[in-house]
Formats: C-alpha cells, structure tokens, sequence
C-alpha cells in the first residue's frame, strides 16, 4: 500500500499512475480480443450484435460504477487521514453495496433484455446474437462486479502494481479460453457470440479465487473487514457521492443509446464501425482516464491529510502527461487508420468509414485528457454532483442535439455523430477549468486528518510487507 501524502510530487504520481495505465491498457485488450476474433469468423455481423449492446452494458454498469467511484474517493480520504477504523467501515459497507446492487441490476437486465433490444431498433438478423450475448452479461454481473471491486480497493489504496499483475493474468487468461470458445477446439464447440461472452465471465470467476486467496493472505486490513454490513452513516456518504456518479453514468449510457438509435439507421455496417472504432477509442482514452483516476487518488489522500498544497503540482504533471500520451496515440491511429480496421474485418466499405471515424475522434483524445485531469481532482474532494451537472449538460443538451443536425440536417452521414463527441468535450474542458479555479470542490471533502490529533491506527499492520 502506497502512502503519497508524501514524497516528491511528480515521482510519486509517475510512480503510482504508469502501473495503473499499464494495467488499464491490458484490460482494453478484452474488448479488442472479442471484436477481433468475432470479425474473422462472422466478419461484421458478429461485431454488430456485440456492438448494439454496449449501451445497454453500460446502463446496468452505472449505477455499480458510482459505488466503485465512491469507495475509492472514501477510501482514499480516510486513508490519507489514517482513520482506520472508518477504513474498515469503508471496505465492508462498499462490499455489501456492489454485492446486492450486482445481483438485483443482474437480474433487472436480463429480464428486459428482450424489449431493451427492440427499443433501440437492433437489426432482425442480428437480434438473437445480441439477445444472447446480453443476457450472459447480465446474469454475470455479479461476478464481474465482485472482481473489480477487489481491483478498486487496491486502486483506492494507493497500490497499483498489483492491480497490474492481476491485468495480466486476465490478459493472458482470456486470450487462452476466448479463441477457444468462439471457434471451437476438440470436444469444445463453437459457441460463437456465446463464446466471447462465456470467455469473459470464466476468467472472471478464476481471477476472483485468485484475487481473494493473494489478497486475504497479504493485506490484514482487507482480511478483517471483508464482510457485510449496512452503516447508516456511511452508506449516506456513498449516495452522496456515488449517486452523482451514477447519474452521470446513466445519461452517459442513455445518450450512447440515443446514438445508437442514430447509428442503427446508417445500417449494420455504421453499427460495425462505431463498434471496432469504440474498442480503438477505448485504448485511445486510457491513458487520460487512468490519469485521472490516479489524480483522484492522488488527491483524496493528500486532502484527507490537509496537504492541498500538493494537488495543484499533481494536476499540473498529470495533464502534461496525459496530453503528450493523447497527442502521439492521435497521430499513430490516424497513420494507421486503415490497417487497424482491416485487423478487424475485411469488408471495404466498413474499413473506409473506419477511417472517417477515426480522423475525427482522433480530436477528442487530447481534449480528454484535459478533462479527466481536471475532473480528478473534483471527484478527488467527493464533489462528483459538480460533475454530474456538466456532464447532464454537455450530453443532453449539446451532443445529442449537435449529432442529430450534423448527421441528418447538414448531411446524411454517420460522420456528424463522431463529430458531436469533440464538441463535447471542448464544452466539459472549459466549464471544468473555470470550476477548478474557483476552488469551490475544497470544501467538499469529508473526511480531514485533524491537525491537532495524534493518529493511533486502528491496524499497526497493513499488510505483511512494509509499504511499497
């Protein structure tokens, strides 16, 4: 466990965030490794089905992914104040949250799978592939939920080479059962769609038993508060934070449906392309996401210690970074536009307009940065409502509208929704600066090292090792 209320400002969000980029890269993979092998043996009907599903995923993941963002904002605070017993409140409350809000979306999603689909108008002939890849996804959540809740403590306190070497596993893991599954091997069928979606739930469930032996083993902190509980004061910290969060989300993936319902209508082929160019930009983004996620950390403990003066100098080194990163993936993806496609599928037409698409997100990689590096350090405070409402803002009101226009009144093209996401994020860069300045989020953090208190831990042991 990494303490970074301390030490040399740069080396030590260096240090703390290239793991966490690393890994966050490797886990791209999975998506990659599922587009790839789906667009050699069904060339792009396969990536559609599996496409037209992703905002649906992403709607049942939103209300998870405001637990995952609180707990690691919490986590992060009462660690860098060495409040340890409310650390341990923290790790058991956020356990029992992911484990039920898991089960109950889990099941949710699978009922409606069916009219969900018919709402955002899949294509008839690929609807029963999407049906079936939905609904492993969805009765699995659990399972995937439980993992990344393991990978987010660890985020949250502050260790982020394991969350690496536990990438990958997964990496190495999914790249052995995928394949193996969708194309068939001996007495193994081809499942197909089915078999990229099994892929993903069986490396889950084996990196699961791993995760929690290596990590009840080697962290006492962990192995004494893995349990359930319901804490009223705490569990209105997570709404607090987490709602905005999920929120967010939602109109996020809400959005991406509406889109999507956009997309549909330039037929299977727009669907293929925004499906492989979405797993492009997923690895375009990473390093701006992840940047921003070690910013959040960074900050949650460097707040909770009262050394605010040392979050400025992080947002500065993060956002060189993450913009150096950006720009150089923006020139090498529109260098290669064409031949990244053709790793995917074969058909022209979808290889032409991936490189449209392509050429005009690539503008928004290093807009990203900018904003996840200023959103870091908000949510690094707790103050993720702030965030929300730029992001309601720029998602309803600007892109949807905007992508509507360009893509149907100024032309009849998919290009005019590719082109939405960069005015979005030109909106959200600049609105995000001005509220950093105010320095308004100071005063949102919750829990405070107090000056004045000599700090006797909880657990004079966090882990069998010395700090890393």
């Amino acid at each position: 466990m990494k303490d970074l209320t301390k030490g040399n400002v740069v080396s030590q969000l260096v240090l703390f965030s290239l793991p966490m980029i690393l890994s966050d890269l490797i886990q791209g993979i999975q998506s990659i490794i599922d587009v790839f092998w789906l667009g050699r043996l069904t060339d792009y009907v396969g990536v559609s089905a599996v496409s037209i599903t992703m905002p649906i995923v992403f709607i049942l993941m939103a209300v998870l992914v405001g637990v995952g963002a609180s707990s690691g904002i919490l986590i992060g605070q009462s660690f860098g104040a060495k409040d340890y017993k409310t650390l341990g409140k923290v790790l058991k409350n956020s356990f029992t949250i992911t484990l039920v809000l898991s089960s109950i979306l889990g099941l949710i999603g699978f009922i409606l799978s069916v009219p969900v689909l018919k709402l955002i108008g899949s294509p008839r002939n690929i609807f029963d592939l999407s049906l079936i890849y939905l609904q492993v996804l969805t009765i699995t959540l659990p399972l995937a939920s439980t993992y990344n809740w393991f990978i987010g403590v660890m985020r949250g306190l502050g260790n982020s080479r394991i969350v690496l070497v536990f990438s990958i596993i997964f990496i190495v893991l999914k790249l052995i059962i995928t394949p193996l599954l969708i194309s068939g091997l001996w007495i193994i069928p081809s499942l197909g769609v089915l078999g990229a979606a099994l892929s993903a739930a069986i490396v889950e469930f084996l990196l699961l038993i791993i995760a929690y032996v290596y990590l009840m083993r080697k962290y006492e902190i962990i192995r004494n508060n893995i349990g359930f509980e319901f804490d009223g004061e705490i569990i209105s910290k997570f709404i607090a934070i987490g709602l905005p969060v999920s929120i967010q989300m939602i109109i996020v993936s809400s959005s991406a449906a509406v889109l999507m319902g956009f997309i549909s209508k330039f037929g299977e082929k727009a669907i293929a392309t925004f499906g492989i160019g979405n797993r492009i930009d997923q690895f375009a983004f990473l390093p701006a996401m992840s940047m921003g996620t070690s910013i959040m950390t960074f900050v949650s403990q460097n707040l909770g210690a009262n050394r605010e003066d040392r979050v400025s100098e992080a947002l500065k080194w993060g956002m060189i970074i993450s913009i150096s990163i950006s720009l150089v993936v923006a020139v090498i993806v529109n260098l290669f536009s064409t031949g990244i496609f053709r790793f995917f599928v074969s058909d022209n037409e979808v290889v032409m307009m991936g490189k449209s698409y392509l050429f005009i997100m690539s503008f928004s990689y290093v807009l990203m940065g900018i904003v996840f590096a200023l959103q870091g350090v908000i949510r690094g405070a707790g103050d993720t409502l702030t965030v929300l409402i730029i992001k309601a803002f720029s998602m309803i009101l600007i892109r949807v509208p905007i992508a509507y226009l360009l893509a149907f009144v100024a032309s009849r093209s998919p290009n005019g929704i590719w082109a939405s996401f960069s005015a979005v994020m030109l909106f959200e860069s600049i609105v995000s600066y001005f509220y950093y300045k105010s320095g308004k989020w100071k005063g949102k953090v919750i829990f405070r090292r107090r000056a004045e208190e000599k700090i006797i831990p909880e657990f004079e042991v966090l882990s069998n090792e010395p700090f890393d």
